[in-house]
């Protein structure tokens, strides 16, 4: 059987919204708490903003700032793993090994 080559632009669509969805509804309350004094509050706020970035370079000509979100999202998604991995894995780190897959996928492919 063939790949369906025609969705592969919905695909990437279907990425780009879902991803700034789950990154919003995940860092959300952080950023609503608005502590300028935690580092949290940074890191969620950097992670929203880029995936709604990421969501918007889709409609622009270069893909400029979709590899700059796509790197920061993975770049950002492999420091919280690394600070959540405790010798096992949980559902935190498979989320943000997700959200690092699809980062490096968007730095890596661009607005293709």
């Amino acid at each position: 059987m063939k790949p369906l080559k025609s969705g592969l632009t919905f695909a990437n669509w279907l990425l780009r919204i879902s991803l700034a969805i789950f990154l919003t509804v995940l860092f959300i309350r952080t950023f609503k708490n608005f502590d300028f004094t935690d580092r949290e509050f940074y890191i969620a706020s950097i992670f929203i903003i880029c995936g709604i970035l990421l969501f918007i370079a889709g409609f622009m000509p270069k893909p400029s700032l979709t590899v700059i979100s796509g790197i920061v999202i993975a770049g950002l998604s492999i420091y919280k793993i690394i600070l959540l991995f405790s010798g096992t894995t949980n559902h935190d780190i498979s989320s943000f090994m997700i959200t690092m897959a699809i980062g490096f996928y968007f730095a890596c492919s661009g607005n293709e």
